[in-house]
């Protein structure tokens, strides 16, 4: 069996690290943490099957849990991408990414909590049906939130729309996506 250091591209997560603003990342013990200059943090840690993503940790607490726990270590490495990828477009100012959360982009066993409870909890079974056919449990609690998991993407698009002031290829310009009952666009 694979170990989660052997399921996990090291280029792509240099890139996290950048992005994060993080310096020397390293693995300890099968995890990976980076820290940024504010002792805040990311961890990937667990095993193919079950791998935990925590983001914003602080002087390592883990005691809200994780921010996402998924089957596939593959989709752990895209929601740090991503999460990453919108604190390097804060950093260079160029506007917060949106995008609509549609079950065609949900996985089988993926499940996300936001830190500290608020925004939402996404749980999604049958992720192999049918997108007719998956039953998503999506639960708000406390402040609206952006579903920003864009499970479909591949490594090489979701970096380059990351650089890109509007978000492409992936995404539509942030200041052009309206707010829906689960969402609030901020441009």
């Amino acid at each position: 069996m694979r170990t989660l250091r052997e399921s996990i591209d090291p280029e792509v997560l240099a890139i996290v690290a950048e992005w994060f603003g993080g310096s020397a990342p390293v693995w300890q013990d099968d995890e990976w943490a980076c820290y940024d200059a504010e002792t805040d943090g990311i961890l990937i840690t667990g095993e193919p099957g079950a791998v935990s993503v925590f983001f914003t940790l602080h002087q390592g607490d883990r005691g809200g849990g994780p921010d996402v726990v998924c089957t596939d270590p593959a989709d752990a490495l895209r929601y740090a991408l991503f999460t990453a990828g919108v604190r390097f477009r804060q950093r260079h100012l160029y506007g917060r990414l949106l995008v609509p959360f549609s079950p065609a982009l949900a996985r089988a066993g993926f499940t996300a909590a936001p830190l500290n409870g608020f925004g939402a909890t996404l749980t999604v079974d049958g992720g192999e049906d049918p997108a007719s056919e998956r039953r998503l449990s999506f639960r708000m609690r406390g402040e609206a939130t952006e579903a920003t998991f864009y499970l479909g993407a591949g490594f090489p698009d979701l970096m380059d729309s990351m650089r890109a002031p509007g978000g492409q290829p992936l995404f539509g310009d942030v200041r052009q996506v309206p707010a829906t009952s689960l969402e609030r666009a901020r441009p």
